[in-house]
């Protein structure tokens, strides 16, 4: 990775074990067999507003994320993801849409303060009894 060939605006949050793939080392090998290709290919990552990158994704050169785009858990993005938009798989396309992951927080965040903040913890281990009952 070369931090200069990225750019990151704002409200961008990435979580842990992604990686930002600017280059590849198929120089290293192209070199011996022909020295006129010893020359390393470089590609620019932009992340536009309000994004998010999901553990352990990878972004490789040549694209551009968001704005209001997310990129799941895993996700290996080798494609630009467009506004508004959540990418997910191997390689990378669409999932859904970062409006209607909105809306579904926002019912969820609705739940969660209607059952009162100090029994979260309870509230979270009933919501996953309930689920994993219906598959028992």
């Amino acid at each position: 990775m070369d931090p200069k060939l990225i750019k990151i605006h704002n409200n961008v949050v990435v979580s842990a074990d992604v990686r930002f793939i600017t280059h590849d080392v198929i120089h290293l090998l192209m070199r011996n067999i022909d020295p006129d290709l010893s020359v390393q290919h470089l590609g620019c990552i932009e992340i536009f507003d309000n994004c998010f990158i999901g553990a352990g994704a990878q972004i490789l050169g040549g694209v551009s994320i968001g704005p209001n785009a997310i990129v799941a858990a895993g996700a290996v993005v080798t494609k630009d993801v467009l506004p508004g938009t959540i990418a997910a798989g191997i390689p990378a396309r669409k999932a859904g849409t970062f409006e209607n992951l909105k809306a579904k927080r926002r019912a969820e965040c609705e739940k969660i303060k209607a059952a009162g903040m100090d029994n979260r913890t309870e509230y979270e281990w009933r919501k996953f009894d309930r689920k994993h009952k219906q598959e028992r």
